[in-house]
């Protein structure tokens, strides 16, 4: 019988383990989610803005890769490494599917959908899609704009019509009037916020 080393099995999956979930997160979108680690259950709780609980369950997120023996033999660990890639990608598909699905459920739930109706994306579009945004603001009183997931096609062309809108007088009004109301509503936030000491 061969010899078993379980500290060292327990130290290298603890590396790969932090190296995994590294690459599954070292994502543009999914960098910039708060994570929280939940070491049992099967269940979540969170309490939004509106006082409501909400529950909601784990959703299992896999990856699974085959590695043959000789190649262990072969190559040590790095056998492991060259399959975390794949794996990393995996799963990010696997966690943006069930992110996009859970954003699209809760804001059709809530009204805060903006649908073009298989029309051109229009200016009266974008207005009332800012209008429908969060918006916090820096201390000289600038928006700061909340990041905008599109596909390609779509986000150059939101960049070239926004482009357009700004360099045109009506429409670049029209923008800031908007802004400037959302300014009022995070003033109005900002002063009834409370204070913790």
């Amino acid at each position: 019988m061969l010899p078993d080393f379980p500290k060292i099995k327990d130290s290298l999956q603890e590396v790969l383990d932090g190296l995994m979930d590294d690459m599954v997160y070292n994502d543009p979108i999914l960098s910039q989610i708060r994570r929280e680690h939940h070491f049992e259950g099967h269940r979540m709780a969170m309490e939004p803005e509106d006082d409501e609980l909400k529950n909601s369950s784990y959703r299992e997120v896999t990856g699974a890769q085959e590695i043959k023996a000789e190649d262990v033999i072969q190559r040590g660990i790095l056998v492991y490494v060259d399959y975390l890639d794949t794996l990393a990608e995996e799963m990010r598909g696997q966690i943006k599917t069930i992110l996009f699905e859970d954003i699209d459920r809760i804001t059709h739930k809530t009204g805060n959908v903006v649908d073009a109706g298989g029309k051109e994306f229009s200016l009266d579009h974008y207005l009332e899609m800012l209008g429908k945004i969060h918006m916090d603001f820096d201390e000289e009183g600038n928006p700061i704009l909340p990041d905008h997931i599109a596909h390609p096609n779509t986000a150059k062309m939101l960049q070239t019509k926004l482009r357009e809108w700004l360099q045109d007088s009506e429409s670049s009004k029209k923008i800031h009037m908007v802004l400037e109301a959302k300014r009022k509503e995070w003033d109005a936030r900002e002063s009834h916020r409370k204070l913790v000491d």
